[in-house]
């Protein structure tokens, strides 16, 4: 997740400056790592598990080898439908960004990461997460005056703007 992370605040700091990925080619090689596939090897593979999984149901069907003591692999097949299915939607739901951020986008990054991160730890930790920005934004695009550049109720008040937006059911 550390990864993650560390993109959102790229993502809400940079300007798209030198080492931050900037063509769809860079981001997919940053989402892939560590996965041990290229990026186009993980948006196939969704379907090679559906394939798999078909596979492993007729090996199922059948009298020798899906016999009773076959029972507990018998929730294998659609488990793996499942699986390749939430693979894929997040496969789906991986952002790029191959332009120049604007500053309402930066924003909307921002409360994201905050988010985030509350979902990782179970706690708001603005002030944590405005260190990591402050970190970011320090590598990514240099010196600043010496002072942090954002601040606790500007997230706040971010992420209290961007809840209002939601429309109510």
């Amino acid at each position: 997740m550390a990864n993650e992370v560390c993109l959102w605040a790229a993502a809400a700091v940079g300007k798209s400056p030198a080492g931050m990925p900037v063509r769809s080619a860079d981001w997919e090689e940053a989402w892939a790592s560590g996965t041990g596939k290229s990026w186009k090897q993980l948006k196939g593979f969704p379907e090679r598990i559906r394939k798999m999984a078909a596979e492993l149901q007729t090996l199922l069907c059948h009298d020798w080898f899906g016999q009773k003591d076959a029972r507990r692999f018998w929730p294998l097949p659609p488990d793996l439908r499942d699986y390749a299915g939430w693979l894929e939607s997040r496969i789906k739901r991986t952002p790029f960004f191959a332009h120049r951020v604007k500053r309402s986008e930066r924003r909307q990054w921002k409360v994201h990461l905050s988010g985030r991160v509350k979902a990782l730890t179970g706690h708001v930790c603005d002030a944590e997460v405005l260190g990591l920005l402050d970190a970011v934004d320090l590598a990514l695009n240099g010196e600043r005056d010496g002072e942090p550049r954002f601040d606790v109720q500007t997230l706040i008040d971010a992420r209290f703007r961007q809840k209002r937006k939601v429309p109510k059911r």
